[in-house]
C-alpha cells in the first residue's frame, strides 16, 4: 500500500527555481521545482514532482503523485499547502533567513477513481466520501497518523535562496512545541535554476 503520511506530509524539498529575479527582501521570488523523485514502498513503485511557488507574502507547495517511477502513468493525487510567511527578526539561527510560516490551508485532491476508492476505503483523515479532482482541505485532521497543522498555526522555519535555487526547512509539527531548524538538512540536494523555455 502507498505510505501516503511519507507522501502527504514530507517536507519541502531543495528544489530548482524556474524564475524571474523579483526580490522579496532577501528571496528570490518564483516558481520552484523539483526533478521526479522516485518512491519505493512495500507494494507499490510511485513517484512525485513538487512545485514551491514563492510570492511576495506566501508560498505554496504542490506535490503530484504519479502511479509510476519516473513520473509516469499519470497525477493520482495532489497534495497542496499554502502558507504565508514573515521574516523572524529576533530570531537567530546558524543557515539561512529565519522565518516564521503561518498555515492559510492544506489540501488533498484524488485525481483518479483507484485514489479516491483508497481514500475512502481506508477512511483516510477520518473522511469516507472523498472524490474525483475534489480538493478538500484536511487542516486539523489526522492522516495515517499526523495530524496537519490547524489554520493559523505558526510553523517556525529557515529559508535561502542563492543563485537560483531554494533551501527551505520547517520545524517537525509532529513534535509540540515546535523547534525552529538551525542549520539545512546535511542530505538535502541542491537543484540547479530550470532555464524558461520561450513559446514561439
Amino acid at each position: 500500500m502507498i505510505n501516503y503520511k511519507v507522501i502527504v506530509f514530507s517536507a519541502l524539498a531543495s528544489a530548482a527555481v524556474f524564475s524571474s529575479d523579483l526580490k522579496a527582501g532577501s528571496f528570490t521570488l518564483g516558481l520552484y521545482q523539483t526533478k521526479c523523485i522516485n518512491v519505493k514502498d512495500d507494494e507499490d513503485g510511485t513517484s512525485s514532482i513538487q512545485e514551491v511557488k514563492l510570492e511576495m507574502n506566501t508560498v505554496t507547495q504542490t506535490t503530484r503523485l504519479f502511479g509510476q517511477f519516473n513520473c509516469q502513468g499519470g497525477v493520482t493525487f495532489e497534495n497542496t499547502t499554502s502558507l504565508s510567511y514573515a521574516t523572524a527578526k529576533k530570531a537567530e539561527v546558524y543557515e539561512g533567513t529565519a522565518i516564521d510560516l503561518i498555515m492559510i490551508s492544506h489540501t488533498l485532491n484524488p485525481k483518479t477513481d483507484l485514489s479516491r476508492d483508497k481514500f475512502n476505503n481506508i477512511s483516510f483523515c477520518g473522511v469516507n466520501d472523498w472524490n474525483t479532482n475534489t480538493p478538500r482541505e484536511v487542516n486539523g485532521l489526522d492522516c495515517a497518523g499526523s495530524r496537519s497543522p490547524a489554520k493559523s498555526t505558526v510553523i517556525p522555519g529557515i529559508m535561502a535562496t542563492e543563485k537560483g535555487n531554494l533551501r527551505f526547512e520547517s520545524a517537525d509539527t509532529d513534535v509540540y512545541p515546535f523547534e525552529r531548524p538551525q542549520f539545512f538538512s546535511p542530505d538535502g540536494v541542491i537543484l540547479k535554476k530550470v532555464i524558461e523555455k520561450k513559446v514561439k
